[in-house]
């Protein structure tokens, strides 16, 4: 009869993933019969070879999809047995969620029905969980070399010695998720995109894919990040040049090593970071840990949700203590005295870290890379292509297209755009025309 661990429906339908839910997170493993009558529990319906296929094919999906976490290799369809059966084994990682549209979904079983779970069934599930001991899980691969990890003991003048890292291996002495997290098998990823313009997705630029160690992506995206993080200057009147980078690298540094160290291995999404020309997104799968909200984080409170994981980059001094990530983050800001704030978000499978831009001005057009103050005296050049030509001009007392040409090894036409783009920005005079046309610093708007 239906119970605890059996259930029977005539047809197939998305209501069945209802039935899934609750089995997950129940305590045996159980059964979904297809094309039996509960009541008298007979075959009623058959199935055709490609409809057996085709419901197969549509559970797999939900099985990666529809679930948090995901319940890949819980859910087993026997297309061969008569009736057609789904076998679902409860997971550890209870409480099981069915994701529905923009809802959410906890459910459990009772005796024969499916039902809503209640706040209390949903605490004693989390109880019951190992949510926040993935990191001491044995891992599903065991073949894992450790090449990236060796070298940063190395560096770090430490013999490299698994047996003495805080959960390298689980009880039964096999590598634990930890040791797969730094592995050069790990298989979680993350990606970096950079978008031309603030708004857009359609203005992609440039994207990367890092897989590999933990502390190797974060190694390989900090360097690229940094590539991308455009120091500005303010020339003035004084001799010296005041420099500020678009978004302090301790920012950086900081968020990106929590989005590694606290995300939720649960979830196979990948750490992704967005680079816009107003700010850059960091965003990190699953929700905040132990029941944690934005305003707790902000005020200093904590939950390490992989101890181990958190551990093994605290001793390779990738972090300082615990807990300061975001302490260190907003000083970054205060510390250039910028008006612009980072900002944190947070929803039921995501954390997002926002770094303003605090070398962006909104009214300048994202083409141009020009930046002019309002104060008359001075002006803002990124020290890139349009820096270079500046820097030039502060030892010659002119310059020729074909100097430029030279300096940022490009042709005449591009050389004349952004000598063009210079002049009409008001920071260039031209000089003459024709073949003996040259260039000097405006001295009026740089006040000297």
């Amino acid at each position: 009869m239906e119970g605890q661990t059996i259930e029977y429906k005539e047809d197939f339908t998305d209501k069945i993933k209802r039935e899934i839910a609750g089995f997950l997170n129940g305590k045996e493993k159980a059964y979904i019969y297809l094309g039996v009558n509960d009541d008298t529990r007979m075959i009623v319906k058959n199935f055709s070879g490609e409809e057996r296929h085709s419901f197969e094919e549509k559970i797999s999906n939900w099985a990666s999809t529809v679930y948090y976490p995901s319940a890949v290799n819980l859910i087993k369809v026997h297309t061969d047995n008569d009736p057609f059966c789904i076998e679902v084994t409860p997971g550890k990682l209870t409480p099981y969620q069915l994701k529905d549209k923009s809802h959410v979904h906890t459910y459990v079983r009772n005796n024969s029905l499916t039902e809503p779970a209640s706040p209390e069934s949903v605490k004693k599930l989390i109880n019951r969980s190992k949510l926040d001991l993935f990191d001491e899980q044995a891992s599903d691969i065991q073949q894992l070399n450790f090449g990236y990890l060796k070298n940063e003991f190395n560096k770090a003048q430490k013999d490299f010695m698994p047996e003495k890292i805080s959960g390298f291996f689980n009880k039964d002495k096999k590598y634990s998720n930890t040791a797969l997290l730094l592995s050069d098998e790990s298989p979680y990823l993350s990606t970096v995109a950079i978008f031309g313009s603030k708004k857009t997705l359609d203005s992609l630029e440039d994207s990367r894919r890092f897989t590999g160690s933990i502390f190797q992506q974060i190694d390989q995206i900090l360097e690229y990040v940094d590539l991308n993080n455009h120091t500005r200057s303010k020339i003035t009147g004084n001799p010296q040049r005041r420099d500020k980078r678009d978004f302090p690298p301790v920012a950086i540094r900081e968020g990106l090593i929590n989005a590694f160290a606290h995300r939720s291995y649960l979830d196979n999404g990948a750490v992704q970071i967005k680079i816009y020309s107003d700010r850059i997104e960091i965003l990190s799968p699953g929700s905040l840990p132990g029941g944690l909200t934005v305003k707790d984080v902000l005020a200093g409170r904590n939950y390490p949700r992989n101890h181990n994981v958190v551990y093994a980059l605290r001793f390779l001094k990738y972090v300082e203590d615990l807990g300061t990530g975001i302490d260190r983050i907003k000083d970054s800001y205060e510390l250039i005295n910028s008006n612009k704030k980072p900002k944190l978000e947070a929803g039921e499978n995501f954390v997002k870290l926002i770094l303003p831009n605090q070398n962006y001005i909104s009214d300048v057009p994202s083409n141009v890379n020009i930046l002019s103050t309002n104060n008359p005296s001075s002006v803002e050049i990124i020290v890139d292509d349009y820096g270079k030509i500046i820097d030039f001009l502060k030892d010659h007392p002119t310059i020729r297209r074909k100097d430029v040409e030279k300096i940022l090894s490009v042709k005449n036409t591009q050389a004349n755009k952004k000598l063009k783009k210079l002049v009409d920005k008001g920071i260039l005079t031209k000089i003459g025309s024709g073949s003996k046309t040259s260039y000097q610093l405006n001295r009026k708007t740089l006040n000297k």
